[in-house]
């Protein structure tokens, strides 16, 4: 009953042969998206007259995300944006869940996604950074959610080229010390985790990346180059990565090879300058999973 828009004619404009036209579209269906996810968690900032129509306008504006996400500039960015409204925020109770496969938690709305071709693209743009750093952080939370869906989404994830690389040279080997604010990000190790939780293949694949990571061990937060929060999330997710893949029996030397650090790391730990709950119980992880490899060296199931 009002001038404007139908729906309709927003997804029509979304596949506008002019770039700023399908940008502003894209930029609304982000936006209702978000709105849509809201009317199946209950929440007041809905859209009452979309009710019931959930889950076909999600797949309709994923798709529309996906078919543009290769983009640069703004349209891209505001692909990225709606994809991640669709696949992030959608289910941003889930993003917690850890070992299990959340296969049908989001219904279809995957069904019919072309993963190599996504994939592909995340990979080719944080290889170049193409998009801003919104849109890659954005991009990341994907590759994490994704990650979460399946154990065969997770191996074609790490099996795509290039893509676990450019995940850990874009957000863990940032600069130290750090430039204009550009600190690692700590979702990054969590994918990390996630895809090794998957198989033990995907575990051995990711392993050559550890050593790395022992630039977020050898310094404690207090001393760290960053913010003392980031510094300690940094620790505590790197210390369940080396957790997951001393389950499967791989990179179980680095409590001997880095044993200085490490022991410099249990007296923090065990200290009242500790303060973290957070970063203890990954602390007592990786010990009971070292140990364990050490009485077991065949052991290759990974306690969740």
């Amino acid at each position: 009953s009002h001038a404007g828009y139908m729906l309709d004619d927003i997804f029509l404009l979304s596949r506008s042969t002019v770039p700023a036209q399908r940008a502003s579209m894209l930029d609304v269906l982000g936006k209702i998206a978000r709105k849509l996810s809201n009317n199946i968690r209950g929440k007041p900032d809905g859209i009452t007259e979309l009710k019931g129509q959930e889950v076909e306008l999600r797949k309709r504006i994923l798709a529309a995300g996906v078919e543009a996400m290769g983009e640069r500039g703004s349209l891209g960015a505001r692909a990225v944006e709606a994809m991640w409204a669709c696949i992030v925020f959608w289910d941003e109770n889930l993003l917690d869940i850890e070992g299990v496969e959340l296969k049908g938690a989001s219904g279809d709305a995957y069904a019919s996604l072309p993963f190599d071709y996504i994939l592909e693209r995340i990979s080719e743009i944080l290889g170049t950074a193409s998009l801003p750093p919104e849109s890659l952080l954005q991009l990341l939370g994907i590759i994490h959610r994704l990650a979460q869906e399946s154990n065969q989404l997770a191996g074609q994830i790490v099996s795509t080229p290039e893509l676990i690389s450019h995940l850990v040279t874009r957000f863990l080997l940032t600069p130290i010390p750090p430039t204009e604010g550009a600190y690692p990000v700590p979702l990054a190790l969590e994918t990390l985790t996630t895809l090794a939780l998957a198989s033990r293949a995907n575990a051995s694949s990711l392993a050559p990346h550890a050593n790395g990571l022992l630039r977020f061990i050898v310094t404690l937060p207090s001393s760290s180059p960053f913010p003392e929060a980031i510094a300690t999330s940094l620790l505590s997710r790197s210390l369940d990565f080396y957790r997951t893949l001393a389950w499967y029996g791989l990179r179980s030397h680095i409590s001997a090879t880095a044993s200085e650090p490490l022991l410099r790391l249990g007296q923090y730990v065990l200290s009242e300058e500790c303060t973290s709950s957070r970063l203890r119980r990954s602390w007592l992880g990786v010990l009971e999973a070292w140990i364990k490899c050490a009485q077991d060296p065949h052991h290759t199931t990974p306690s969740h």
